[in-house]
């Protein structure tokens, strides 16, 4: 629910994002980190911005943030199979 206290804040959309390459080396954690390598391919994958209204109940917030989780892992998926 971070991500909706500081859109909160900014009054600013929430806009997944996902970048990957061709060549990296793939962390077993749970946020599957990696590390780069060079020479490779990239690409930058960029969602639907997610609005959240400041007068939302507590529903519709954990509505957005499944929303917004939902997005995160779609996006993640399209960067991958670009590369």
């Amino acid at each position: 629910q971070r991500q909706m206290c500081i859109r909160d804040r900014s009054g600013c959309p929430i806009v997944p994002v996902a970048a990957t390459t061709s060549r990296r080396f793939e962390f077993d954690s749970w946020d599957n980190f990696t590390l780069n390598y060079p020479f490779g391919t990239g690409s930058l994958v960029f969602g639907d911005p997610i609005y959240v209204d400041k007068n939302s109940s507590e529903k519709e917030i954990e509505n957005k943030r499944l929303s917004l989780q939902e997005n995160l892992n779609m996006v993640t998926n399209q960067a991958k199979e670009l590369v």
